[in-house]
């Protein structure tokens, strides 16, 4: 009796195909004619052996190799992110990289950057995937207490290039700010602007977003 046996393996990873039986002459569908081969490739290897007296038999080996998740992308509904995959498997979904869930839907209340991970059961390989959102404040209040006294959008940094237009509510350009690392501080011609809801628009990842903010004095 020779040995068959099925493997599992990671992307590159080698298998051997050994029939543990020494002494008797080998016939692969590959071709060889050892008693052992190495294999890279995925499918159904047979291996026709005969001993010393003429006694045939044929061991078969099954190889397969774990698909490894190919992350598209996230759908965030609100504070709900989905992790979505191009392709299905036996994956495990995770967005701290510790703590690996069946499920690929997390919330993400108070997280601006997210780096969503996903493996499969076997552990062979973690794909990733980073997720960047902005937090726009609804007020500041510029008064030098130390606190919110510059509008600041956060996590904007994670998006190069991006520029804010802030406007009076009669439609006057007040503020144009193309490095929004340092916020607004409400001022105008570097006078204090007085307290009211004043307008932006938010060009950033190839989207305008449009809305207000209220100064408070």
């Amino acid at each position: 009796m020779v040995n068959s046996e099925d493997f599992q393996l990671c992307p590159g990873e080698m298998a051997l195909l050994n029939t543990q039986f020494t002494n008797g002459f080998y016939r692969w569908s590959s071709g060889e004619t050892t008693d052992s081969i190495s294999v890279n490739t995925a499918g159904t290897y047979t291996c026709e052996v005969t001993n010393l007296e003429g006694c045939t038999s044929t061991a078969i080996f099954q190889v397969e190799f774990i698909e490894i998740p190919i992350i598209v992308g996230v759908e965030v509904n609100n504070d709900e992110l989905t992790i979505i995959t191009e392709n299905t498997g036996d994956f495990q979904y995770s967005i701290d990289g510790l703590n690996y869930y069946n499920s690929p839907v997390f919330n993400i209340n108070n997280l601006l950057q997210v780096i969503v991970r996903v493996k499969d059961r076997t552990g062979c390989e973690v794909t990733f995937y980073t997720y960047n959102r902005i937090k726009i404040p609804r007020f500041f209040t510029p008064n030098n207490d130390g606190y919110h006294d510059t509008w600041d959008i956060y996590n904007i940094d994670a998006f190069p290039g991006a520029r804010l237009e802030i406007y009076d509510r009669h439609g006057k350009l007040l503020k144009q700010i193309n490095n929004l690392v340092v916020g607004w501080d409400g001022l105008y011609d570097n006078q204090p602007l007085p307290s009211s809801d004043y307008w932006y628009k938010l060009h950033y990842n190839n989207q305008v977003l449009t809305g207000h903010v209220t100064l408070k004095r």
